[in-house]
C-alpha cells in the first residue's frame, strides 16, 4: 500500500462522505476533518469514551471490539476500506466498543458540529447513511 499524507475528499472514492457529498462541501469537509495513520494495535476509539464524531476507513482494516472483562475482549465485527466508525450516538453518548488498527490504517475524522451541517446540506449522503446504518442494525441483530 502506498501511503499518502492526506487523502482529500475531492479524489477519495472509499467513503460515502467522498462520494456523495456536494462538490461544493468537499474542500470545507477536507478543511474541517482530521486524518490520521493508525499503526497495527493501535485504538482509535475507546469504549466508554464520549462520541465526538464519526469516524470513515480510508485505508486499512479495524476490529471493533467490546470489552467482557479487564482481560477480555470480544470481536464484535470486522471493518475495512470505505466504513463508517463510531457512529452509535450523538452529542453526550459514549462509544458503546472500542476500535483496534489489525494493520496500519488512515481514517478520517469528521465531528459532530460538521457532521451536522454536511448532513443538513448534502441530502443524498444523509439517505446513503441512513441506509448504511440500518444494515449495520440487520446485521447486528443477526448476531
Amino acid at each position: 500500500m502506498v501511503e499518502k499524507d492526506q487523502t482529500s475528499c475531492v479524489t477519495c472514492q472509499q467513503c460515502p462522505v467522498g462520494q456523495l457529498s456536494l462538490e461544493s462541501w468537499k474542500k470545507k469537509i477536507d478543511k474541517g476533518k482530521s486524518q490520521n495513520w493508525y499503526n497495527k494495535g493501535q485504538y482509535i476509539f475507546y469504549q466508554g469514551n464520549p462520541v465526538f464524531g464519526m469516524f470513515l476507513i480510508t485505508y486499512g482494516k479495524v476490529k471493533i471490539v467490546t470489552r467482557l472483562s479487564e482481560e477480555k475482549e470480544q470481536i464484535v465485527r470486522l471493518a475495512n476500506d470505505g466504513h463508517i466508525l463510531g457512529r452509535q450516538g450523538k452529542d453526550h453518548d459514549v462509544y458503546a466498543n472500542s476500535a483496534v488498527a489489525m494493520e496500519r490504517s488512515q481514517i478520517c475524522f469528521i465531528d459532530n458540529k460538521l457532521l451536522q451541517e454536511l448532513l443538513v446540506a448534502n441530502p443524498k449522503l444523509s439517505l446513503s447513511l441512513i441506509q448504511y446504518f440500518s444494515g449495520e442494525l440487520r446485521m447486528a441483530k443477526k448476531g
